[in-house]
């Protein structure tokens, strides 16, 4: 019996292997609108003093090099997660036009992520949009974050709309 549910096991990790070498990279997207002026979004959003208002789990940022808020700068973002444990995300700014865009670079030992954040003046306040690529380190991250793509979608999308009520409640 226990060599039958080890084989069954190897089979399910051999077809989680060969789904996440398939799939390559993941890609989300979304906008919504804010009911904001685009430099007082702009400002928000570039606020780390707002971060824990809107971001789950957000404990602190630390400057690791570079000059905080240019190109090429480094930072390390620590989060709570719900069992307790701590997840640390490596960003790195890859490009910056205030108050029009900001990209960058977010990786740990799981995965990388290429982030594009945009914002525009539109009659109702500003558009916020954000595209997201993100491929596991490895082919079982990578199913994973395959597999979990709802769940992804669901996260980002709440601490958007989070950041989206503490603009619009000021």
């Amino acid at each position: 019996m226990a060599i039958g549910v080890s084989v069954i096991g190897l089979l399910l990790l051999g077809v989680v292997f060969i789904y996440g070498a398939n799939k390559g990279h993941l890609t989300s997207d979304f906008e919504m609108i804010i009911k904001a002026d685009q430099n007082k979004v702009w400002s928000n959003f570039q606020n780390p003093s707002n971060f824990k208002k809107w971001m789950s789990g957000f404990e602190k940022i630390e400057m690791l090099e570079g000059i905080p808020g240019t190109a090429g700068s480094t930072y390390a973002l620590h989060f709570k997660n719900d069992d307790g444990t701590t997840t640390i995300l490596y960003q790195k700014l890859t490009s910056i036009d205030p108050p029009n865009s900001i990209s960058f670079d977010l990786n740990n030992e799981m995965f990388s992520s290429e982030l594009l954040i945009t914002l525009k003046e539109v009659s109702e306040g500003t558009k916020m949009t954000v595209k997201m690529d993100t491929e596991g380190s490895n082919s079982f991250y990578n199913a994973f974050i395959h597999l979990g793509k709802e769940n992804l979608d669901q996260n980002q999308r709440q601490n958007y709309e989070a950041f989206k009520q503490l603009l619009e409640q000021e």
